[in-house]
């Protein structure tokens, strides 16, 4: 069933997976003062540097300078000492381009899993995922018993937190005899 309300977006491999972060951080500052909600306009016909912020409608508007000062116009200060924002109307002039990221990847044990118990279950055509289809290898999967048995012998050694009546007098029997 198709529904006419909702428009899905594809991921684009080769634009949604970059650190935009970084690299945007380099251009632009974190707003500052803002500690509650605020009421705020970007408008690039006024400013393509400036983030107008307020606390509510109708009260005081706080401009922002947002971008960096080595990509600022040359006469910012007397721009803004003036009041005259037209020099901030030039773009910013962005260079490079972010990196890829590095995908996470899974757990080991997941892998392992997904490789033993799902793999013959799917059909060949649709194992597009690399955990179905690569090996983990002996060293990974060494690894991931390891870590399995080491879990198991720490949880055999907590102690236990609802312990019956019976079973707390024969524990301090148990340990009045150890101790003696």
């Amino acid at each position: 069933m198709k529904r006419e309300d909702i428009s899905p977006i594809r991921v684009r491999k080769d634009h949604d997976f970059y650190d935009w972060d970084s690299y945007l951080n380099m251009y632009w500052a974190p707003v500052k003062l803002v500690s509650e909600n605020h009421c705020f306009e970007v408008d690039a016909t006024r400013s393509m540097h400036h983030m107008f912020v307020r606390t509510f409608d109708g009260t005081r508007e706080d401009p922002q300078l947002l971008t960096r000062l080595k990509h600022r116009p040359t006469n910012w200060r007397k721009a803004i000492k003036s009041g005259d924002w037209t020099c901030f109307k030039e773009p910013v002039g962005f260079e490079g381009s972010p990196t890829l990221l590095t995908p996470p990847g899974i757990a080991d044990i997941k892998w392992v899993e997904l490789y033993d118990k799902w793999r013959p279950l799917i059909p060949p055509e649709s194992r597009t995922i690399k955990w179905f289809n690569e090996d983990p290898g002996l060293e990974r999967r060494n690894k991931v018993s390891s870590n399995s048995e080491a879990a198991r012998a720490t949880r055999a050694a907590r102690t236990k937190t609802k312990v019956s009546a019976a079973e707390a007098a024969r524990m301090a029997t148990a340990a009045t005899v150890e101790a003696s």
